[in-house]
């Protein structure tokens, strides 16, 4: 009633899609009666098609851009909790023990620059026999 209203007297409503799953719609209308003729209608349906596939790459960049930002933040949270730490905190490869990243407090507590630490196995600073290491790891 209300495109009567407005003087409409054609519409043609067009699906937007993705992986056949309609997400919106896109619809015109028209103060001509019949307005719409198949190569309108062909015409109008690419641009639907054009229309939908734009909107989905949108927001798969906005998905894209915000899961990168929940990735910068939870690795800002990392540092901070890793860096700040007063505890000593190590991280190890358990494929072959290698300490791959140690905290502030773990040079302080070893007494082996950073560098040196990251560079060393975990059996060379620990007390624990191999075994008992592998079995932790």
């Amino acid at each position: 009633m209300e495109a009567i209203k407005r003087g409409y007297a054609s519409t043609q409503s067009l699906p937007l899609k993705t992986d056949s799953k309609v997400f919106g719609a896109l619809n015109i209308y028209s103060a001509m009666e019949d307005a719409f003729n198949v190569e309108e209608t062909g015409l109008l349906s690419s641009l639907a098609e054009n229309l939908a596939y734009g909107i989905t790459m949108l927001k798969t960049r906005k998905a894209h851009e915000l899961a990168e930002e929940k990735l910068r933040q939870s690795e800002a949270r990392y540092r901070s909790l890793f860096q700040n730490k007063h505890t000593v905190m190590l991280i190890i490869d358990p494929t072959d023990g290698t300490i791959v990243e140690a905290n502030p407090a773990a040079v302080t507590f070893y007494g082996w620059k950073y560098d040196e630490l990251c560079n060393m196995k975990i059996s060379g600073i620990n007390t624990m026999s191999d075994r008992e290491i592998k079995a932790e790891m």
